[in-house]
């Protein structure tokens, strides 16, 4: 039996060279797998403007200070950054902080297409988050989440209303063992 060398090739640099890469926590690198081809066939890496990757590290850093913070069964906080709030929760005395994205230029770019749906915000997750729940037992359900084409290890879902009411629907299918009340009187 012959292997097609050239199958085996493309599968190798296509599959599983991409999940054997890893980057250490916290560093942003190149999207693998979110290639674009050019005219020629080329594949081409996503550009991502270097304000906007400052602003995903201040937030990422904001996320870790908050997760240190006192909480609440439920919390919308202010501003930590222009157009960023954090949406502090926690399930099984775990904290969990979201991003919650509110400018549609930022919107834009972790969709990773300027062609998103119309919508209100975005409210984001870190994978380093989701890891570190996952090993305290704390489920995020994936299923609900997509993965970010501009900045690799982030994952989001889209919301059509910001309301505090709202936010606790998305964060109850999101985290579905937090037992979140609809209206548990915290804000």
């Amino acid at each position: 039996m012959r292997w097609p060398a050239v199958g085996a090739l493309a599968w190798v640099e296509r599959g599983a060279w991409s999940l054997l890469r890893r980057e250490p926590e916290g560093v942003l690198a190149e999207p693998r797998g979110n290639k674009r081809t050019n005219v020629t066939g080329v594949g081409m890496a996503r550009h991502v403007p270097a304000e906007f990757v400052e602003k995903v590290r201040q937030v990422r850093a904001e996320v870790e200070r908050a997760r240190t913070e006192s909480r609440r069964a439920f919390e919308l906080g202010a501003e930590v950054l222009p157009g960023v709030r954090l949406v502090s929760t926690q399930d099984r005395g775990t904290p969990v902080v979201f991003s919650l994205w509110t400018w549609e230029r930022d919107v834009a770019e972790l969709c990773g297409d300027a062609a998103y749906p119309a919508t209100a915000g975005l409210l984001a997750i870190d994978r380093g988050q989701i890891t570190e729940l996952g090993s305290r037992g704390v489920v995020v359900d994936l299923s609900f989440l997509t993965r970010s084409e501009s900045i690799p290890g982030v994952y989001y879902a889209l919301l059509d209303y910001l309301s505090p009411e709202q936010l606790r629907v998305a964060l109850r299918r999101l985290l579905p063992q937090a037992g979140l009340s609809p209206v548990d009187g915290s804000t």
